[in-house]
């Protein structure tokens, strides 16, 4: 989708654009499930910033972990860097939204570069924000799949969602950080 020149771009309305190696999905496929990521990450949120990209690229990687492409040039585009099996929609949905919140909290331009010591702020800040974007998605897909006779994925996404926060609420646990209720 590209706006009209007449109307501001942002992050919500920003135009998506596919570059790497996708392999044999669908085409279209995976920009459905991203532009409903962005609107499930995005619903009630106030963009406020006024360093938001007017586009938005994702990029498919055979191997790496996701992360955001801090380009030199001044570019107003994000470039979001997912890897992620082939048709593996709930990876890609949580993989886009955890760098779609990089992208929200001003981390996708050269300048933004993670350091010590508040960088694990950001990032606990943007998982929050792809698992909130999950809970949404989910809903959405089941009551109106992007593919034809897909409702059932929705489940497969609350799922997926849920399977990590209880790796969370395991981590936590094995580092006494789970309080007691009798005190």
């Amino acid at each position: 989708m590209v706006l009209p020149p007449s109307l501001p771009s942002h992050l919500r309305t920003a135009p998506i654009e596919l570059a790497g190696n996708w392999g044999r999905m669908l085409e279209g496929a995976a920009a459905q499930v991203i532009e409903r990521m962005r609107q499930a990450c995005l619903d009630g949120v106030r963009l406020v910033s006024d360093r938001q990209p007017t586009r938005l690229r994702i990029e498919e990687h055979t191997s790496g972990p996701p992360a955001i492409w801090l380009q030199a040039d001044q570019s107003d585009m994000a470039w979001v860097i997912v890897d992620i099996g082939e048709r593996d929609w709930s990876k890609l949905a949580y993989q886009f939204g955890h760098e779609l919140g990089h992208v929200l909290a001003n981390s996708w331009q050269a300048n933004a570069k993670p350091a010590a010591p508040c960088q694990w702020l950001e990032e606990a800040m943007v998982e929050a924000f792809s698992l909130r974007g999950l809970r949404p998605l989910a809903t959405g897909w089941k009551d109106i799949p992007p593919f034809a006779g897909d409702n059932a994925f929705g489940d497969a996404i609350a799922k997926y969602r849920q399977n990590i926060l209880h790796r969370y609420a395991g981590l936590a646990e094995s580092q006494g950080l789970t309080r007691d209720a009798t005190t």
